[in-house]
């Protein structure tokens, strides 16, 4: 008898909940608006350890991204990630923009939090707040050519496919 052909586990986005428990279960601040970035700007975990002050434009509600996988931009700050991110500075510009947590880490925090990692939909992992991103603006009726811009995909195809499987095949494949 033949084992049950087993699904690779799927990347999923992270609910608005899930990601306001992860905030919430962060260990320091600059976590937290690390966190906050990836969800609402989307920012990959490259980006958001590479990100400085002087990226940040609090007057115009931008950050500017550094390249990568060859894709530099200055993208809008969400309302609330502006707001987070004037009262940090306002409070101690010395300290960082914001941190990447390791995957470690953000496993740590999905735990403290109660946010589950493997579900039926996928695994959630630090590329998660980026596809939060990406649903919210589907979600939004955001048109999938500004969509694409916005997370810095080669083009619209990439953004409409499905997320990618998780990196590294740490996490045990179910079996259906």
């Amino acid at each position: 008898m033949s084992a049950p052909a087993r699904t690779p586990l799927r990347r999923r986005p992270l609910s608005a909940a899930e990601v306001g428990r992860l905030l919430d279960a962060a260990p320091s601040p600059a976590v937290a608006r690390g966190y906050l970035l990836g969800a609402l700007v989307g920012l990959r975990p490259a980006e958001l350890a590479a990100l400085r002050w002087a990226d940040v434009d609090l007057e115009r509600g931008l950050v500017r991204v550094a390249s990568v996988k060859g894709r530099a931009a200055t993208l809008p700050l969400a309302p609330d990630a502006l707001a987070v991110l004037r009262s940090a500075y306002e409070q101690n510009a010395a300290a960082p923009v914001a941190e990447a947590a390791k995957s470690g880490q953000f496993r740590k925090d999905l735990e403290r939090a109660g946010v589950e990692r493997a579900t039926e939909e996928g695994i959630a992992d630090r590329h998660s707040l980026r596809l939060a991103f990406c649903a919210a603006l589907a979600r939004s009726g955001v048109p999938l050519a500004v969509a694409a811009r916005l997370m810095r995909h080669s083009s619209p195809t990439v953004t409409s496919k499905k997320p990618p499987p998780p990196k590294r095949g740490r996490a045990r494949r179910r079996r259906k």
